[in-house]
């Protein structure tokens, strides 16, 4: 709902919502929305401006609420649905792909220590579902917030009343939960395989900085503007990337964005995970280089890979080659036009005209 967002006020400035916001461009504020405007103008949806949810027009579709749990999941994605019906009709829907992120957990997780409702977010998706005919869902857990140097350490514990009195030991219970209960009802929806609608599960929005309070609003569990642009980049990069997105060992604020592949310029999602693979150089170097070993035990490397590793060596040895080839038939047609008796443009007289003198 983006509230905090705005310093120093609980107003809701739901166009800076990192997931559906979308005030200002991409220079401005990075929102899920002003990075898919740098490769598709034709959005609808979009939120703007400050305010409630029932202050909102219909076209929209921001529709979470502050200060709600998994429990309210059913209600907001029936109120989506009628949103979107109210100024789509159902043939446009039919034609379009809708994202949908839901953001949810992070009051529950704090302050109660409390499990997702796993029925919830079952009838949740199933509205959904329903209700949209072309659905690609982000189901985005709690929110984890940590330094650089102590990623294992989430900084809202010391701010929720239930998370701070609890071991280390219940609390990587509690994670497990959810990571076990998302990906339950993840497995649940994608194992119908419906060609139109599917679920990524991520059970924690992870984000972490050299300086992490700079992330969150004072003496709050709620990311404020910083954190908002640093979620949205984490999951930005997640969808392009896939789970082989890892930014523990880089400067999260000077990691790129990534770019969709051109082989498969798609959301890497559970369905097409295995033909969209994303691999580092140094993965596909092993990968390929990976051979049947021979008698003595020794990898044998492919002749292409020999090839690309020395390229530069192969170049040079062709030009060289080619200097040596010039110079030995230059020599030898030089040496052989010494021996002739008349030259290139020396006209043979003809027998005839000879005899005939």
């Amino acid at each position: 709902a983006g509230r905090g967002l705005w310093e120093g006020t609980d107003v809701e400035f739901r166009g800076a919502a990192f997931p559906i916001g979308g005030d200002a461009t991409i220079d401005g504020l990075v929102t899920i929305p002003n990075i898919l405007l740098e490769f598709n103008e034709q959005l609808a949806g979009v939120s703007h401006g400050m305010g409630k949810r029932s202050r909102l027009p219909d076209y929209q579709l921001n529709v979470a609420e502050s200060n709600t749990e998994t429990d309210d999941l059913p209600e907001q994605a029936t109120e989506l649905v009628r949103r979107l019906h109210s100024f789509m009709s159902l043939s446009e829907l039919r034609e379009k792909w809708t994202l949908l992120t839901i953001a949810t957990g992070t009051e529950e997780f704090c302050n109660r220590c409390d499990t997702p409702n796993h029925a919830s977010i079952r009838r949740a998706l199933g509205i959904i579902r329903k209700g949209i005919p072309k659905a690609f869902v982000v189901l985005l857990g709690p929110v984890h917030v940590a330094s650089s140097y102590k990623l294992h350490i989430n900084l809202l514990s010391p701010r929720c009343r239930c998370l701070e009195s609890i071991s280390m030991k219940k609390y990587r219970m509690l994670v497990g939960r959810w990571r076990e209960i998302f990906v339950k009802v993840q497995n649940e929806f994608n194992s119908l395989k419906h060609a139109t609608f599917g679920v990524l599960a991520i059970p924690r929005l992870p984000i972490h900085s050299r300086e992490p309070e700079s992330l969150l609003v004072p003496g709050k569990t709620l990311l404020n503007r910083k954190g908002h642009a640093y979620a949205a980049k984490w999951m930005w990069n997640r969808l392009m990337a896939g789970p082989s997105y890892n930014f523990s060992n880089s400067i999260f604020s000077q990691d790129s964005y990534y770019c969709p592949s051109v082989g498969c310029p798609y959301f890497r999602t559970v369905q097409n995970m295995e033909r969209c693979s994303v691999i580092s150089q140094s993965d596909y170097q092993r990968l390929h280089a990976t051979t049947r070993a021979s008698v003595n035990g020794t990898v044998r490397v492919p002749h292409r890979v020999k090839v690309r590793n020395n390229l530069v060596e192969i170049i040079a040895l062709v030009v060289l080659l080619s200097l040596i080839s010039v110079s030995i038939l230059g020599a030898f047609f030089y040496y052989r036009s010494k021996k002739a008796t008349m030259g290139r443009f020396q006209t043979v007289p003809e027998e005839g005209s000879e005899q005939k003198a």
